[in-house]
């Protein structure tokens, strides 16, 4: 098994399948869900369960310095998540959109 495969068999036995929501059921950092892995030289890496998802579902990471949020309002939902830059996200909280981290 590759450490690619095996991170995304970690994440996904880590997610509940609720109504075409994908419910974090991980360990969280101040509410927001993160994912807890080991590097192939032994060192350990964190990382938001939310940016792994935008991986996982296109096939790419996102770019340094984008922003994930997330799209719908159910708690703990890392499946409806985008991607976009930091002047984007200000653009729409001016436009009056509410956005969810």
């Amino acid at each position: 098994m590759t450490p690619c495969s095996a991170l995304l068999i970690k994440f996904l036995s880590r997610i509940e399948r609720r109504g075409g929501h994908w419910i974090w059921t991980g360990s969280c950092h101040r509410g927001v869900p993160v994912l807890s892995y080991r590097r192939v030289d032994g060192g350990q890496v964190r990382t938001y369960a939310t940016r792994y998802s935008v991986q996982a579902q296109t096939g790419r990471a996102p770019r340094r310095g984008s922003m994930v949020l997330r799209t719908c309002d159910v708690p703990g939902c890392v499946r409806h998540v985008v991607t976009m830059s930091r002047a984007a996200m200000c653009r729409q909280i001016a436009g009056g959109r509410r956005v969810r981290t």
